[in-house]
């Protein structure tokens, strides 16, 4: 591409610059509280994307952008809808099977049109940061003002609210490897962070606490060229922050803490009533009956609710949960309904993009060098893409092992332009 193709493609005049505005703020602002926005939200940027796409073809620009689809992330995501389809042909189904699904195929452009035209990342982290914090506010208004028992922010939904707060505060973490020219002040990433952090403990659910953890274990490992002493006392602030909140009696937190050990015991012992705990563990009993019984083809798409219920009323399960229509655990879930297919096209879906961004992110540390050495700008964004792409995906496996989300049209589609514009990032700045 000749140096009058590259400017152009940049220029700051460039109608194309105030699309990618509206993608590059609508997965932390307009879906964080707006789920009957989420259709809308997608179709707009997807409707933008297609219309760079179109432009850039017929100027013969796209080449660089199409190399940008090549990797495991593009790829684990597409197998997902194309494993629906696969079980829909082989095993029966319904066309509405799909719709949430393709939300991973049809948003595909996204990753494209950021790739070529490489915009800076700055807004985007930036968004997260106002996003931590407007989760942080709410959270807060929720539980001291107000006294509810569990923050949901504008959701109504803590586990939801939770996976939100804790994508916003690791993106915060990732931003600080911005050159300090891209990265938005420091003033406001800190406050992004420390409340997203606040609203992710206050929403009380214990599987966003572990996902935050290792999102958090992963950041020290590859956030190498930060350096060790930053990390080891945003660590240490972190850790004895939720060890005091933990230890606070009559709090909130501190009961669901403690309440681990006693809901374990008491689903060992056959003795559970109303604990969140022994619901999942006999929900994953659940799922892992029915994939003993269709272990190829699962029992069907849609069919997961009327197959529990069978096994409640066989006394092969307790009857408490009978309503669920989920198994709160995604790989499990699709392996009982949709057989092997449905297995292995969500585990591309969660491990192709964390695979894609762990290594690029492990070279982006090795080309910057360690303990903070200067390095050029566009490295920079390369790194904090990377870095973040790691710890969203972290995050998002983690919840996926312990609650349902990929049913959730707002859910799927915050997820799937995440994903999108971060390996748009990646491949933007990776040269």
């Amino acid at each position: 591409m000749s140096a009058a193709d590259r400017a152009d493609l940049i220029a700051p005049s460039d109608w194309r610059r105030s699309g990618l505005a509206l993608v590059l703020f609508a997965p932390p602002l307009c879906i964080y509280g707006l789920q009957s926005w989420a259709g809308v939200v997608a179709g707009s940027c997807l409707l933008f994307c297609l219309i760079v796409t179109a432009q850039l073809a017929w100027r013969g620009q796209l080449h660089g952008g199409l190399a940008a689809l090549r990797n495991s992330a593009v790829l684990g995501m597409l197998g997902f809808p194309v494993a629906v389809i696969v079980i829909i042909v082989l095993f029966g189904g319904e066309i509405d099977d799909l719709d949430t699904p393709s939300r991973f195929l049809l948003l595909v452009p996204v990753a494209l049109v950021i790739a070529r035209l490489r915009p800076a990342p700055g807004p985007w982290f930036l968004a997260n940061a106002a996003g931590g914090a407007l989760g942080g506010l709410l959270a807060l208004n929720q539980v001291v003002v107000q006294g509810l028992p569990l923050a949901s922010g504008l959701l109504d939904n803590p586990n939801k609210f939770a996976y939100l707060t804790t994508v916003s505060a690791v993106v915060c973490l990732a931003a600080m490897r911005l050159d300090q020219s891209d990265r938005p002040p420091l003033y406001l990433l800190w406050p992004g962070f420390a409340l997203g952090v606040t609203a992710l403990l206050l929403s009380s659910t214990r599987g966003a606490w572990l996902a935050f953890c290792m999102a958090l274990g992963g950041w020290f490992v590859l956030s190498r060229s930060v350096r060790l002493r930053t990390r080891l006392l945003l660590l240490a602030v972190v850790v004895g922050g939720a060890v005091l909140l933990a230890s606070l009696e009559g709090q909130v937190i501190a009961q669901r803490w403690t309440k681990i050990g006693t809901e374990l015991s008491q689903y060992l012992d056959g003795n559970w009533q109303e604990s969140s705990i022994g619901e999942r563990f006999e929900l994953w009993r659940g799922a892992a009956i029915m994939i003993g019984e269709n272990p190829l083809a699962g029992v069907g798409l849609g069919e997961y609710n009327k197959h529990l219920q069978q096994l409640v009323a066989q006394g092969r399960l307790n009857p408490q949960i009978a309503d669920h229509g989920h198994a709160h655990n995604e790989p499990l879930m699709w392996w009982a309904v949709g057989g092997l297919p449905g297995l292995i096209g969500m585990l591309g879906l969660l491990f192709g993009p964390l695979f894609y961004f762990v290594r690029h992110a492990a070279r982006a540390s090795r080309l910057g060098g360690r303990n903070g050495s200067p390095a050029a700008p566009a490295l920079r964004r390369y790194q904090a893409g990377a870095i973040a792409g790691s710890l969203v995906a972290t995050v998002t496996l983690v919840f996926c092992l312990f609650d349902a989300f990929f049913y959730i049209q707002f859910a799927t589609v915050y997820y799937a332009l995440t994903a999108y514009i971060l390996i748009g990032l990646v491949e933007a700045y990776r040269q």
